[in-house]
């Protein structure tokens, strides 16, 4: 197992709170810590530097006080709650999440459970290829049942024929809609043709809310609470380089006026943003391994 660096227990934080998390628990036996090239810090070093985590985490929790998280419109689906079992579904699912981000769409990767515990409803469609090769069967269940309240689905030409361990499934579609694709297995994302695809696909959804782009992004995991008239934007850099990201935020998630309040939530120093056809937006720069929480209102 993996020593974590600082960097990178900051950045489960980040992802955890920028989704929802109302509280955390970790533990480490012994308690241990990573420099960043990978070597154990000494005790004192490793109490320095959870001190700092800590206080980073309590004053991120304190700022997303008031504020609740968004759902995207798309879910990108997984079948197994560990990420061991999950494999080469993690590829296609973060692959899947920037590039949609790239189109104006807001995607979540989520645990298919979700469909079944009341929160599917908050999800226009799902796109999966490579996740929904092997589906289980009590999650084939909820994805019916999500159907039938007029869902869509985009997958592959192998995707939602067998369940977990094989066995062929009937999908009887008393509503919605499934689009197979003839992509097999992950889809190749730089393959000029899957963006018509995806665009052809959610064409009929409106523009979400918030939108994460930029060159090379890599794996730059985003997410979004909002507020009274407000927005935080979390950002967590997984790339070992800096990554330029902007970001464009609409109302009604943010009511601009002639100026932008613009704000690093950590450090509070202001940014530089525009406000443009009624949105804002803002470019920063994420370190490598960075996170950054970004508040505009």
């Amino acid at each position: 197992v993996k020593t974590p660096t600082k960097q990178e227990v900051l950045q489960q934080f980040y992802v955890a709170i920028g989704r929802g998390a109302r509280g955390f628990i970790s533990w480490a036996f012994p308690p241990a810590l990573a420099d960043e090239s990978g070597s154990p810090m000494g005790e004192d070093e490793t109490i320095d530097a959870a001190a700092l985590i800590l206080e980073e985490a309590r004053n991120l929790f304190i700022a997303s006080e008031g504020t609740r998280v968004m759902y995207g419109q798309i879910m990108l689906p997984y079948n197994y709650p560990s990420v061991i079992r999950a494999g080469g579904e993690l590829d296609e699912l973060f692959a899947l999440y920037t590039h949609l981000s790239g189109l104006g769409q807001v995607s979540n990767p989520a645990y298919m459970d979700v469909l079944g515990e009341g929160v599917g409803h908050v999800y226009d469609a799902v796109v999966g290829f490579k996740s929904l090769g092997f589906t289980r069967r009590r999650h084939m269940a909820g994805l019916m049942r999500w159907l039938g309240r007029g869902g869509r689905i985009l997958c592959g030409r192998d995707s939602l024929l067998r369940d977990e361990v094989g066995d062929e499934v009937t999908l009887v579609l008393p509503a919605g809609e499934i689009v197979r694709s003839d992509i097999a297995g992950s889809p190749e994302l730089d393959d000029p043709g899957i963006s018509p695809l995806l665009d052809r696909f959610l064409g009929g959804l409106p523009p979400g809310p918030f939108r994460v782009s930029g060159k090379n992004m890599g794996n730059v995991v985003f997410s979004c609470r909002r507020g009274d008239g407000e927005a935080i934007i979390y950002l967590v850099n997984n790339n070992p380089e800096d990554r330029g990201v902007g970001i464009r935020v609409e109302p009604p998630l943010v009511r601009p006026g002639d100026e932008a309040s613009i704000r690093d939530v950590i450090t509070g120093e202001g940014i530089s943003g525009a406000i443009l056809g009624g949105g804002i937006e803002v470019e920063v720069v994420l370190p490598p391994f960075g996170s950054r929480a970004i508040r505009i209102r």
